[in-house]
């Protein structure tokens, strides 16, 4: 056994660790060493007395203390060498936060060895430091301090117990979501904005039950579940919801911004969401909720609410000319790349959009084309009228058999996620309305059942279904110009004219055909922008000049749509929109250092409890940074836990049957800045260390 000093740098510092180290053979006779305990940055004459206790130990010698006789021999058994510090800050900022009151409160189990709220916390913890399976979890308790901050036995953390935990977290999940607004708000104050987005994660393997195989955010196919995520704008997440993999995301971002607008903690704050949910279709299901919403516009719909808007030249090239030119239009620098302008006098007079209505949700569309049937004849002359089969047109007659007052929650948007095989087994299951209305109730609930799609889709003409919304009602345009992203989409587009030139160039005279040029405009998205022309044999294309500024009319711009209660000026309006960045910083931890992706459970019980437990890790994360910034500690959490996890709690005894005693790893001197600013000092602190843990 020797002492083996080691130095690491890391950026502009360097840090020193003394460590006790103990040479021994491998299985396959190589000589090794292993290291029995870290004791941080020790002064001179502490790395001394290290040195003497390590040479008696090894020597057998007797040890001689301020010239004192000689006694029995004595030797130092260093028994554990636990990672401590970064989990003893971190369950600090989880009570802090009321987090684990609210857990026991939620799950009402005390448990018979360990409570189950620890076991949970532990889980969460082991997201936030060592994200692994909840088998590596178990293993990975024993080798913590967990056992000695939380008062129970690491052998009592077993496999078995992780999982009951669980399902009953599952059972209670709803529970939590609808208290943790109400602890966040009392101890951080209200939210100001509300902001949701979906992601997705994949399964090894088959998966449970609700994952279906399709395309995932990296463009991969795998069986995949859809999660929605609702944050504050501090990027706290009070609100998420998992759904089936082949669930529409506009779908479930509607029924998510849909909860959270019915709960009354969201107060005034405004819902904030992606361009996913800014179809005109659900800013009206949005608009009749009565809360206040900022959303982007999807692409295709932009000149529907700013048709006056004319875009700018295709000839502009420098950054210069460019804003002058914005500034022409009408809009206002906020930025060294952020123009702004209220939309109002670029759009149309008021009214819904032109073309026929459209149905806000599938089941809202099938209702609205059972309406248009309805009173057309026989059901063989109405299949006649729309080509459909007689069986389909039977079906959506059925829809109208439903009790008015469902109706018109389907017509409001409810039920977005349902299919409708499971209204037609409804209201074969129930014939009279209050059971049909309960059965109703019921599907919200589950979520439906998995169902094929209803054959072919009939369009209403003009008129039919629920009648659009006023454009007034739904909210007033807010336009922004970002100057980076007109210049990247430039780009982008000339690349792409000369890709397709190019390979039309390419094409060998005689042999390749208006085929193969129609092909290839095909792959590129083109057919609309060129005119394929065959000229003494040798085909070509020609741009259609027309064609391409209109498709780059928008290049930069992007419309918001503010909800008529927001009144701000359109600068602030794109100052709370930008906000939404926090819900990406959410996921990118969810998916960095919490790895949410990829999941390992098999049953939809479990993937709903991982996720649960996955946001409350990303939270913690979160709560943390929240508290270095109001400390005024210039660090990430991730940054701050790295420095932090160099300091263990060691087990040693000094001989054989004596006593076990707990000492912390000697801190370093901006460790413990850090837990000064944090007022966490006492986490240090060997006499208070020692008051508050339980030994295992």
């Amino acid at each position: 056994m020797h002492v083996r000093e080691s130095k690491v740098r890391k950026g502009d510092k360097t840090y020193r660790y003394v460590q006790l180290v103990e040479s021994f053979r491998r299985k396959d006779g190589v000589p090794a060493t292993r290291v029995l305990a870290s004791f941080g940055d020790l002064s001179e004459s502490q790395t001394q007395t290290v040195r003497t206790f390590a040479k008696a130990f090894s020597a057998e010698l007797r040890l001689r203390l301020d010239d004192e006789e000689p006694s029995a021999p004595a030797r130092l058994h260093v028994l554990d060498n636990l990672a401590y510090l970064h989990l003893a800050v971190l369950r600090e900022v989880w009570q802090a936060a009321g987090l684990d009151g609210l857990l026991q409160r939620v799950l009402q189990d005390p448990g018979r060895h360990i409570p189950c709220a620890d076991v949970v916390t532990a889980l969460v913890l082991h997201r936030c430091v060592a994200a692994d399976s909840k088998l590596a979890a178990e293993r990975w308790v024993p080798t913590t301090a967990l056992p000695e901050l939380f008062g129970w036995a690491p052998e009592k953390f077993n496999n078995s117990r992780v999982h009951r935990v669980m399902d009953l977290l599952e059972q209670h999940d709803q529970d939590l979501q609808d208290a943790l607004p109400g602890i966040v708000r009392s101890r951080y104050g209200p939210a100001t904005a509300l902001l949701i987005d979906g992601t997705d994660t994949w399964f090894e393997g088959r998966g449970p039950d609700i994952a279906s195989t399709g395309r995932v955010k990296d463009g991969t196919f795998r069986r995949k579940i859809l999660i929605i995520v609702g944050c504050d704008h501090r990027g706290f997440p009070l609100r998420w919801r998992v759904y089936e993999g082949r669930t529409s995301e506009v779908h479930a971002l509607r029924d998510v911004a849909l909860d959270i607008a019915r709960s009354a903690w969201l107060g005034d704050a405004p819902l904030i969401a992606d361009r996913a949910l800014g179809n005109y279709a659900s800013l009206e299901i949005l608009a009749n909720t009565g809360r206040n919403y900022l959303v982007p516009v999807p692409d295709h719909e932009v000149a529907g609410w700013v048709p006056k808007l004319a875009g700018l030249p295709l000839d502009l090239a420098e950054r210069a000319e460019v804003e002058r030119a914005v500034e022409r239009l009408g809009f206002t620098r906020v930025d060294a790349r952020t123009f702004v302008a209220d939309g109002a006098p670029y759009a149309a007079a008021d009214g819904p959009p032109p073309g026929p209505p459209v149905a806000p949700t599938p089941i809202a569309a099938a209702l609205a084309q059972a309406r248009q049937m309805a009173g057309g004849g026989s059901h063989a002359a109405i299949a006649a009228q729309y080509r459909v089969s007689k069986s389909h047109v039977g079906k959506l007659l059925a829809l109208l058999q439903l009790p008015d007052d469902v109706k018109q929650r389907i017509d409001a948007g409810e039920g977005a996620s349902l299919a409708v095989s499971g209204l037609i087994d409804l209201l074969r299951q129930h014939t009279d309305e209050a059971g049909r209305r309960m059965a109703f109730d019921a599907l919200l609930t589950t979520g439906g059942r998995k169902g094929k799609r209803l054959g072919k889709q009939v369009v209403p003409e003009t008129g039919a279904g629920p009648v659009a919304t006023p454009r007034a009602a739904v909210g007033r345009p807010i336009l922004y110009f970002n100057l980076d992203i007109f210049v990247e989409q430039r780009q982008r587009a000339n690349e792409k004219l000369r890709e397709v030139q190019a390979a039309v160039a390419a094409l060998c005279p005689g042999t390749d055909g208006p085929e193969r040029v129609d092909r290839i405009l095909r792959e590129h998205g083109m057919v609309s922008v060129f005119k394929v022309v065959v000229t003494d044999g040798v085909v070509g294309v020609t741009l259609n000049e027309a064609a391409w500024a209109r498709r780059r009319r928008f290049d930069g711009f992007s419309v918001l749509v503010a909800s008529p209660g927001l009144t701000s000026p359109p600068a602030e309006l794109v100052a709370l929109y930008r906000q939404r960045c926090e819900v990406e910083r959410d996921f990118r931890t969810i998916k960095s250092v919490v790895q949410l992706r990829p999941v390992h459970h098999r049953t939809d019980a479990k993937v709903r409890a991982h996720v649960t437990i996955c946001v409350l890790a990303t939270l913690l994360h979160r709560l943390l940074e929240h508290h270095l910034a109001t400390a005024g500690v210039d660090l990430s959490a991730s940054a701050a836990l790295a420095q932090l996890g160099l300091c263990h709690l060691n087990r040693i005894r000094r001989e054989r049957g004596a006593e076990v005693t707990h000492l912390v790893t000697q801190v370093q001197e901006d460790i413990r800045n850090l837990l000064v600013r944090l007022e966490l000092e006492r986490l240090v602190d060997e006499d208070q260390v020692v008051n508050t843990i339980s030994p295992r």
